[in-house]
């Protein structure tokens, strides 16, 4: 049999009143100096032990039995059987290997959420999101670039136009998904080209100046418009995001892309795209180029132009790794 001594109270008053506990197979009998009380063990329950702090025990019309004998409580808990979480979530903390258990259980689901999940809802996400929300995130996007590191383009009129001309060239041979190409100057960024959220991509003016040849900026914004046809910088953006992509989902919060637009530029500079995301975007500008006739050997000598190390490109936008492996599929195609 199960004794133990505590306070009694009795849900009217705060007054305590000491009392010896017997606890039976389907009873529980309360003593005090004045009374003696049975309660049905079935009406009772108790709070999951915590550490050495006392317990309580919870009797019909709000009364209780506060103690701290510890032993005893823990084996009327046991007799009480409770089933509650609160219960269930102690005898897992008390044992070590369910704590361990449930420890590596949670990394391996944050990982698993973090390597595919997000992911994988931030393309569902990003392949959703309407066209004029897009063009809402590229618009607040470009005037915190122009505000920070764009200036306006000095190229001729008639330069951009050429140059749009030969890209649309481009596109009349293989699927290009809608775009605006737009024309800024930047000695911050150099010699640059970068797709935003939509359909905006950017050339500067020090990327024009940089190529020879009208093919070779063609061919980087071939690549480019490999991004825009797979929604990479929205993705990325998404994926940055992280939780808030389930906001995203299930309420369609307007203000939510919002966000994401301003944190674009940043994301562009500070992280770059995946690699994964870079050889698609490759991958497109190849076998654009290979369909509208322009060698390929274009992109390779216009990156190592920019990149004259082979090494991962300097430049914030262009955060392109190891360009030598990247360009060498462009220089073996061109030699077929």
């Amino acid at each position: 049999m199960i004794t133990f001594e505590g306070e009694y109270f009795d849900g009217k008053t705060s007054r305590p009143t000491s009392v010896s506990i017997e606890v039976g197979e389907t009873e529980l009998f309360m003593h005090t100096p004045t009374r003696y009380s049975s309660f049905a063990l079935k009406e009772i329950k108790i709070d999951p032990m915590v550490g050495s702090a006392s317990s309580i025990v919870y009797l019909p019309h709000h009364q209780e039995i506060h103690s701290h004998d510890l032993e005893a409580l823990r084996a009327l808990e046991q007799q009480l059987k409770q089933k509650s979480p609160e219960y269930l979530a102690h005898y897992f903390e008390s044992k070590l290997r369910y704590v361990f258990a449930t420890l590596v259980f949670t990394i391996a689901l944050l990982g698993a959420g973090f390597f595919y999940g997000i992911p994988t809802v931030a393309a569902y996400v990003a392949r959703v999101v309407p066209e004029n929300i897009k063009l809402m995130m590229d618009k607040e996007s470009l005037a915190l670039l122009d505000k920070m590191y764009l200036k306006e383009t000095l190229l001729p009129i008639e330069r951009q136009t050429a140059i749009t001309e030969q890209l649309n060239r481009f596109c009349a041979t293989t699927h290009c998904a809608p775009f605006q190409l737009l024309f800024r100057s930047s000695p911050i960024l150099g010699a640059n080209a970068f797709a935003l959220a939509g359909q905006s991509m950017v050339v500067t003016d020090q990327l024009v100046e940089k190529a020879e040849h009208d093919a070779e900026i063609v061919a980087v914004l071939a690549h480019e418009l490999g991004h825009i046809n797979a929604s990479h910088t929205l993705k990325m953006a998404l994926q940055a995001m992280g939780s808030g992509v389930l906001i995203v989902m299930i309420t369609g919060d307007v203000s939510t892309f919002s966000d994401l637009a301003t944190g674009i530029p940043l994301l562009l500079i500070q992280q770059g795209y995946s690699r994964e995301m870079e050889e698609e975007a490759d991958a497109f500008a190849l076998q654009g180029l290979l369909k509208a006739k322009i060698s390929p050997h274009y992109f390779a000598t216009i990156l190592e132009r920019i990149d004259p190390d082979a090494n991962a490109s300097k430049t914030p936008f262009a955060s392109h790794p190891e360009t030598r492996k990247r360009i060498q599929p462009f220089l073996d195609a061109s030699s077929l």
